[in-house]
């Protein structure tokens, strides 16, 4: 049997990132910060959301309305991640709970998350704005510890 090396990366990552969620899981039982809470849960989403697209793309969903089914969940779960990477981050270096405000993040991406796989044909042509709102959760997470300071410095 001769297994491509799509698969095998897709798996690869969907294995990884599952690993990372479960992990997460002991660590926020010893270390009750809120943050980890975050991370843990957005982890435990990605992780979902790629086992979605991994079902997508290599059963016999492929080709059917699951496929775009389990493209919606993929984009959910990973829009669902950026913003709970974005708000733990927060919540490390600021303290910062989730806020009713903050939750103004969500639309723009759940919107294209839901209808972004049902307008375009292909996951190459979701690819591009699927990609610019996962980098501005990122980048989002990232400003938010600019001016962290480990304690005792």
């Amino acid at each position: 049997m001769q297994v491509s090396l799509s698969i095998l990366s897709q798996a690869a990552q969907m294995v990884g990132v599952f690993v990372i969620a479960l992990l997460l899981w002991p660590v926020v039982r010893v270390i009750r910060e809120r943050y980890l809470v975050y991370w843990a849960w957005g982890w435990a989403l990605m992780a979902t959301g790629l086992v979605a697209l991994f079902l997508a793309f290599n059963t016999s969903a492929a080709g059917t309305p699951a496929e775009l089914a389990l493209r919606v969940v993929y984009c959910q779960c990973s829009y669902g991640f950026g913003f709970l990477l974005w708000t733990g981050s927060r919540r490390y270096a600021t303290g910062r709970r989730i806020h009713p405000a903050d939750l103004l993040w969500l639309p723009p991406s759940v919107g294209y998350g839901l209808l972004g796989p049902l307008l375009l044909p292909t996951v190459s042509n979701l690819f591009g704005w699927h990609a610019a709102f996962m980098a501005a959760f990122f980048l989002a997470a990232l400003w938010q510890t600019r001016r962290f300071k480990p304690h005792g410095q």
